[in-house]
């Protein structure tokens, strides 16, 4: 999701606390229930986090005053890619509190011929959908 480790974003104990999140989602995938900050989310959001299978990519950006939006990239038990997205705030002792949790249904992927460049900056396209989709249709 464009975003490469580094100290300019998180530094090691926040870093570290975040990876400790994602081992406790898939921890609750696993079946465990004593993770504790599954009885803050809602019955929907709840079974969507049951429902992943694995986490297949995860990116973190900065929203400001130790908070960030954590999205998960996953795979549904039933083979569908969704993605979570989790506002989370770390505080002063980098512990992880939730403040929100989006299910961003997966809208379809498009595949990207040889001869169409799609300029990235930071892992981000340079383009909107809209200028993507009309170079992939041939505008």
């Amino acid at each position: 999701m464009g975003w490469q480790s580094s100290p300019k974003i998180l530094n090691f104990n926040q870093y570290f606390a975040i990876q400790k999140f994602i081992r406790e989602v898939l921890r609750v995938c696993s079946g465990d229930k004593d993770v504790k900050w599954m009885k803050s989310l809602s019955r929907e959001y709840a079974e969507a986090v049951k429902n992943i299978k694995f986490i297949a990519k995860w990116g973190i950006s900065a929203i400001g005053n130790l908070r960030f939006r954590l999205r998960l990239f996953t795979i549904f038990e039933d083979g569908k890619p969704f993605m979570l997205t989790f506002i989370i705030e770390l505080s002063k002792r980098n512990s992880i509190s939730i403040l929100d949790v989006t299910v961003n249904q997966f809208a379809g992927k498009h595949p990207v011929p040889d001869t169409v460049f799609i300029p990235k900056d930071k892992g981000k396209s340079g383009l909107t959908y809209e200028q993507i989709m009309s170079r992939l249709k041939g505008n």
